[in-house]
């Protein structure tokens, strides 16, 4: 998932005209602006998520997300 463009993912057919025309590529950076508030960084976005406004919190998701998507790159 990393150095991947955001909305790229084949089989997922619901993303927003927002998130695919947002020209974002997932970093930690980019994914901690998006875990604390996505629509802060998308505004049109679809997704029913307030966003995790814990700092650990996100770095731990983070984390987790760097390790289970790096095995299937």
């Amino acid at each position: 998932m990393f150095g991947k463009r955001a909305a790229t993912m084949e089989g997922f057919k619901t993303y927003s005209a927002g998130l695919k025309e947002s020209g974002i590529v997932w970093d930690a950076t980019t994914m901690d602006k998006w875990l604390a508030n996505p629509r802060e960084v998308v505004a049109t976005n679809n997704m029913i998520f307030p966003g995790l406004r814990n700092e650990e919190d996100r770095r731990d998701v983070i984390a987790y997300l760097a390790v289970e998507t790096a095995a299937s790159d």
